[in-house]
């Protein structure tokens, strides 16, 4: 029997490929299963032949991309062949992404072809996809015969992805922002003498929702003595930021664009902060791959601790994870070591207000809110 349909997916995503394949077989006139071609292949080497074949005779090829196919290179071989063969509509192919990548993610050429890819997550784009497939297969399109297997997928493109889900049990992600005790504001208000924060991006510092709070809270403390230091990944090494966009990043898009939101927001604290003579020191590195604080580090002292937050991928404040903490009084050696290793990795990074681009736009936004102060003193005269 000729296979009417050929869907290409990588061996992790097994139960979403099972899935969509029930979901052509379940509504009205739907295709018999040996009507449909889903093999990964797992133990063997693929017979190109048999791929040939499949691809001639199907009338439609799905091409599920998630973080881990995008890599495997039969998928990518599989929607070339898809892209490259026709029906009487247009071209095989039909792209559809899980797990939340992003088209932007797919390896090129995918990511240049003007094809829409359509999100399983997303209800909208999931139904369009099924009735554009639908009707090159001549079965029924009517989403109430599907119902079921829509809402099952949808569910199992919505999780998260890869080998992640093997430490999500140690995520504490169901907690509320600010329950944990190793939160900035709650170790920055014990810091007695010096407070180093190192981060990917410490982006949670600077998000709308807490940024008034989370400056208010450092400046007090700068005001009343302790000294700051804050580390961040570089946003001028795009060697970096790749690398770590691909290794934690990929699904959904974000690291780059919060990294640069970071630096603009930390370059402006800095520039106030040094205008107002304050202990406030914020630096870049090529690399920053977990975030570590460091509180009352000084010599002598026996109060100093280094909270370790592992890196997780997906949306969780670094707040609400499991933390590891190791105190200088019952740890000594292992204190010492991350102390030294750390603040050498800080005093050999580059300072925040560094290029003269940056020292020029800081320049333009502190005279404008000079002016925009003078022009509101003038007002509360007046008035």
């Amino acid at each position: 029997m000729g296979k009417r349909l050929f869907i290409s997916y990588d061996g992790e995503d097994i139960k979403l490929a099972n899935l969509i394949k029930e979901l052509f077989c379940c509504g009205t006139k739907g295709l018999l299963n040996d009507e449909i071609f889903c093999d990964t292949f797992a133990t063997r080497e693929p017979p190109p032949e048999q791929i040939r074949q499949a691809l001639c005779s199907c009338e439609a090829v799905i091409c599920i991309m998630t973080p881990d196919s995008i890599w495997e290179p039969w998928v990518t071989f599989e929607a070339g062949g898809g892209f490259f063969a026709f029906n009487t509509y247009s071209s095989k192919l039909h792209l559809v992404s899980a797990h939340k990548i992003m088209h932007e993610k797919l390896p090129k050429p995918l990511s240049g072809i003007n094809l829409k890819v359509h999100d399983l997550a997303n209800t909208e784009d999931l139904e369009w996809f099924y009735k554009e497939v639908a009707k090159v297969l001549g079965i029924s399109n009517d989403i109430a015969d599907v119902k079921n297997s829509l809402e099952k997928i949808k569910e199992e493109a919505s999780t998260s992805s890869g080998d992640w889900r093997y430490v999500r049990q140690a995520l504490i992600v169901e907690r509320g922002i600010g329950e944990s005790p190793f939160n900035f504001k709650r170790l920055l208000a014990i810091a007695k003498t010096n407070f180093l924060l190192v981060g990917q991006n410490c982006h949670f510092l600077v998000r709308n929702m807490d940024i008034s709070e989370n400056k208010d809270a450092l400046f007090n403390r700068l005001r009343s003595g302790v000294n700051v230091k804050i580390l961040i990944s570089d946003i001028n090494d795009p060697v970096a930021v790749k690398a770590w966009e691909r290794i934690t990043d990929v699904a959904n898009n974000r690291y780059k664009r919060d990294l640069r939101e970071s630096t603009k927001k930390f370059q402006v604290w800095q520039q106030e902060a040094n205008e107002q003579r304050l202990p406030l020191d914020i630096r870049a590195t090529f690399l920053s791959p977990l975030s570590l604080t460091i509180i009352n580090a000084s010599e002598g002292d026996s109060i100093g601790k280094i909270v370790l937050t592992p890196m997780a991928n997906g949306d969780s404040n670094p707040t609400t994870r499991t933390c590891f903490v190791i105190s200088q009084k019952e740890h000594s050696e292992a204190f010492k070591h991350l102390k030294s290793v750390y603040y050498e990795l800080f005093n050999a990074a580059k300072p925040i207000l560094t290029s003269s681009g940056v020292k020029s736009w800081l320049s333009r936004f502190m005279q404008m809110k000079t002016k925009i102060q003078k022009s509101l003193k003038v007002e509360n005269k007046n008035a």
